[in-house]
């Protein structure tokens, strides 16, 4: 098998098992005990747990829809047996879903999702889900102010004529990132890293370029002063780059309105960077929030 093999099955989740329901290729594509780190733990292990939650969650949207954003020629990233795919995704809420009654809205929301296969099967599974906003649009969790209003995207830059950067450089940019912006508050290096005019689909509402990221950085670390990101995997190809992290820190000042609690968190998120001209022009992540407000007390799960 190869990544491009990996690649194919790989988008038979969201485009076959959950927008047609039909997991007839689960048994040849997924092994049995294949460990999925996405799965509530509620869920039974392995492939069985998968095969409930996709039809518990068609049950409560049956409707749904994921379209694969194409980040590479190749529509997914890979490298060696993992790959990576970045999810749009709507549904109406029109049955039960997560213990909550049918709302009949539209819901939009994205997700990152890795997988890491062996003889020819998906043995692990990785993601981060915007549950968060999925939960602010059925209205079990009140969703802050302006949250619905839609911020255009602005395009990002065009670098023509440069050469693009190996694999390999494209990770120790990325590292390069978390270690001196995020973990040791060096927030003049994102001018070195960040395009001036990098865009960032995932947040359209703050400054482009480096702005912006200084921005995010800046309030994080007034709130967690001890802020630390943990970096679990990259994984590289062509000019697009991804990270999985473990991140966390002590909650010590106010973070959006949220009073210091001094308690301690410690929540996942899964980044990917475009590179060209040895700068960031575009990126995309995807961060357990809800997790995150749960830890801090600010919100609890529908249904506790």
């Amino acid at each position: 098998m190869t990544t491009a093999d990996y690649k194919r099955m790989f988008r038979h989740m969201p485009e076959l098992f959950f927008n047609e329901g039909d997991l007839t290729l689960a048994d040849e594509e997924i092994a049995e005990d294949y460990v999925d780190r996405v799965l509530p733990p509620s869920y039974p292990p392995g492939l069985a747990g998968l095969r409930q939650f996709v039809t518990l969650f068609r049950a409560g949207m049956p409707d749904v829809r994921y379209t694969v954003d194409h980040l590479t020629a190749d529509d997914l990233i890979g490298e060696g047996d993992k790959v990576v795919q970045r999810l749009l995704a709507r549904g109406t809420h029109s049955g039960e879903l997560f213990g909550i009654p049918a709302t009949n809205r539209e819901i939009r929301w994205t997700e990152i999702h890795i997988g890491r296969y062996a003889d020819g099967k998906l043995v692990e599974h990785w993601g981060n889900v915007d549950v968060l906003g999925i939960f602010q649009q059925m209205g079990v969790i009140p969703a802050p102010p302006g949250s619905g209003a839609v911020v255009p995207t602005p395009q990002p830059p065009i670098i023509a004529g440069v050469k693009a950067a190996s694999a390999e450089k494209n990770k120790e940019l990325m590292a390069r990132f978390i270690e001196e912006v995020w973990n040791r508050g060096h927030l003049e290096v994102a001018d070195e890293i960040f395009h001036p005019q990098a865009t960032s689909p995932s947040a359209p509402q703050l400054p482009v370029g480096p702005a912006g990221v200084r921005a995010i950085a800046t309030l994080f670390h007034s709130a967690f002063p001890d802020f630390h990101m943990t970096i679990e995997d990259l994984i590289a190809e062509n000019d697009v780059v991804v990270g999985r992290f473990t991140q966390g820190g002590t909650h010590r000042g106010e973070f959006m309105g949220i009073a210091p609690t001094h308690r301690q968190v410690q929540f996942t998120e899964i980044g990917i960077l475009r590179v060209a001209g040895d700068q960031v022009i575009e990126s995309w992540y995807e961060t357990d929030m809800l997790g995150f407000l749960q830890q801090l007390g600010a919100t609890s799960p529908p249904g506790s």
